[in-house]
């Protein structure tokens, strides 16, 4: 029964996977992508809020120039009208070339489009860059002006740690390595707590960092307030990335 309750808490905490656009459209939507970007993953979800769904695809790299990921939102196909774009935008960081996305309810926003964009380490030290996506009530943008990135021994979670502030946060962590220190080694790890501002999520003028070396990422989390785990590991696509 403890075995059963567990695999249960989990299974909670997981994101709800958004359906993904019929296959047939997915040419249309590739015709409108960003250049050099192929269409990886598509998922649909109602952003705007007006209670019809936006079909959204994820890009990557075609090229071998590997240093952004995309995103993309569409009307849907009508009848025999193909898919209409309706916002695209690159998220840019050294050696990005994974990509994946999850539509997550987010308070105060509703729905968002967390799009992560992953540089692979075979060695397991991949760097991570995070953006989310959203309707401001005109038109839809990234709702994170500064770059958030972690490391694989790090992470990040969208929750409410902070009940003092309005909204989730956005809490980030990663390690920081020191002398001598191998890449699966205690260290200390550096945090950062995002707080909605009522137009965006900003961080503090500095980062925080533990007093003393943690065993590992999940202990850092816990340290920043995160009690739902670091949901890249939960993410399509970039949960794989070592």
């Amino acid at each position: 029964m403890p075995l059963l309750l567990a695999l249960l808490a989990v299974l909670i905490a997981l994101p709800a996977a958004a359906a993904e656009v019929p296959k047939k459209w997915h040419a249309s939507m590739q015709e409108q992508m960003l250049r050099d970007q192929k269409l990886v993953q598509t998922l649909t979800g109602d952003i705007d809020g007006d209670g019809k769904e936006e079909w959204i695809s994820v890009g990557e790299p075609t090229g071998k120039l590997a240093n952004n990921v995309s995103i993309a939102i569409f009307e849907p196909a009508k009848g025999k009208q193909p898919p209409k774009l309706r916002f695209a935008q690159r998220l840019q960081g050294k050696g990005l070339e994974r990509a994946g996305a999850v539509v997550r309810k987010i308070s105060p926003i509703g729905n968002g489009v967390v799009l992560v964009g992953a540089a692979p380490s075979q060695v397991g030290d991949s760097d991570f860059t995070l953006q989310i996506y959203g309707w401001n009530g005109k038109m839809f943008r990234p709702l994170v002006p500064e770059i958030i990135d972690f490391r694989s021994q790090g992470g990040f979670s969208i929750e409410d740690v902070d009940p003092s502030t309005p909204g989730d946060e956005v809490v980030a962590w990663t390690y920081l390595r020191g002398d001598r220190e191998q890449l699966f080694d205690q260290h200390h790890y550096a945090y950062v707590i995002y707080r909605w501002d009522g137009i965006r999520w900003v961080g503090p003028q500095r980062e925080s960092q533990s007093p003393e070396k943690l065993p590992g990422p999940e202990a850092a989390g816990r340290l920043a307030g995160a009690k739902k785990g670091d949901l890249r590991r939960q993410m399509p696509r970039v949960a794989e990335v070592p």
